[in-house]
């Protein structure tokens, strides 16, 4: 892994901000060399749905190095996706899963600018 801090190291950071129950932020740090397999994770996990297990509730989870999780899970009517960052104090944004492609898009308007 490269330093995030140094000159050198490129990549991009997402901050994940909650506002319930408290308002708080998390960033993480993509390297460019991980961004291609966040996409392709980001793309998967995006397609869970009942096809993918017999089971009613299923939970399906993405994580880079920089301790940003992506989860797509079925609690039942529908299905969801959490956004999570850090590891103490982790900061949470639920999404619908339509969302999820928006996230991939700007992930890849980062990358371009790279």
């Amino acid at each position: 892994g490269s330093n995030p801090n140094s000159p050198s190291a490129t990549g991009i950071s997402i901050t994940v901000r909650q506002t319930v129950p408290l308002q708080e932020e998390n960033t993480s740090y993509v390297d460019a060399d991980e961004i291609d397999s966040l996409v392709k994770g980001i793309e998967y996990i995006s397609k869970a749905n009942k096809d993918v297990t017999k089971l009613d509730q299923f939970e399906v989870v993405y994580s880079t190095k920089g301790d940003l999780r992506i989860t797509v899970f079925n609690g039942g009517r529908e299905t969801m996706a959490v956004i999570s960052s850090g590891t103490i104090g982790q900061t949470h944004v639920y999404l619908k899963l339509e969302d999820v492609d928006k996230l991939r898009d700007f992930i890849l308007a980062a990358k371009a600018k790279l």
